[in-house]
């Protein structure tokens, strides 16, 4: 944020220089040449020739401010690079896993700067059941999800284990890829481009519960061993709501089926709730 104010303040900087400096030559070309002409020592075609010059070598040096300009988003640009590579490696196992039919988070904890956002948590989620998982805005609920997706894997404290298993010793890639569905309570759809047509096309014409159908059949397309789905119902009607819980009533059978919710009906129809 600082390098980004600072950058817009340089910008802004620059940008009003040129636009003061260029309007102040204007004046003073038109009143000293206007001054020349009067007392006779330039003629109109004279002044018209080298206002036209003076124009050229305006646009010139404002050449330079643009430059500077440039210079200032490409710095705050590099900077932004220089700390992405500045991260450090992701910690990813090496063991590769076939199913998951148990998960188990022991005590538990994340913080964010400061603040704890989650803390001594423990809870075990297992194959056949539908999990709720519920509780206030910033209670840590998107928190847990993320880290039982292996997120933040060398910024938790506590276990988290996959069939009795440490995430960090477990290829998370491999897992999330080919084991996990997820589907986000505002997904990002990727537009398609329709090659005959050369259009794209996909998700700019769709509702907010179209976009959240998609993003679960997508998951849902996986046949993940555990599906985790974020508010699935926020942007559903009563019906279309009601058709989702049976149907992961029907999946849970063979799969971990976790959800975050604040619906009530939900709730009712999970198995366990979880309450942060």
């Amino acid at each position: 944020m600082d390098k980004t104010i600072h950058n817009q303040k340089v910008n802004y900087l620059y940008s009003g220089l040129d636009g003061f400096v260029s309007t102040v030559a204007q004046i003073v070309l038109f009143v000293a040449g206007g001054l020349q002409v009067l007392n006779g020592n330039f003629t109109i075609g004279m002044f018209t020739i080298f206002s036209s010059y003076f124009g050229m070598m305006l646009g010139a040096s404002r050449y330079f401010f643009s430059i500077g300009a440039a210079y200032q988003n490409t710095l705050a640009a590099y900077d932004r690079i220089t700390e992405i590579f500045a991260q450090p490696v992701e910690t990813n196992g090496t063991m590769v896993i076939d199913d998951i039919s148990r998960i188990e988070l022991h005590n538990v904890g994340f913080s964010y700067g400061d603040k704890n956002v989650v803390r001594g948590f423990n809870a075990t989620f297992e194959k056949g059941k539908l999990y709720g998982i519920s509780g206030a805005n910033g209670a840590g609920k998107s928190t847990i999800i993320s880290l039982i997706l292996g997120m933040y894997v060398d910024e938790f404290s506590g276990r988290i284990s996959y069939n009795g298993v440490d995430i960090r010793e477990i290829d998370m890639t491999h897992a999330r890829r080919n084991l996990i569905g997820f589907a986000e309570q505002e997904p990002v759809l990727v537009e398609e481009l329709d090659e005959q047509n050369a259009n794209a096309f996909g998700n700019s014409g769709l509702s907010g519960g179209e976009k959240q159908k998609i993003a679960i059949q997508k998951a849902l397309a996986k046949n993940p061993a555990v599906l985790i789905l974020d508010e699935p119902t926020s942007a559903l009607d009563n019906e279309a709501a009601r058709r989702l819980v049976e149907q992961l009533q029907e999946l849970k059978q063979d799969r971990i089926v976790i959800v975050i919710t604040h619906d009530e009906f939900f709730k009712q129809e999970c198995d366990v709730v979880v309450r942060l």
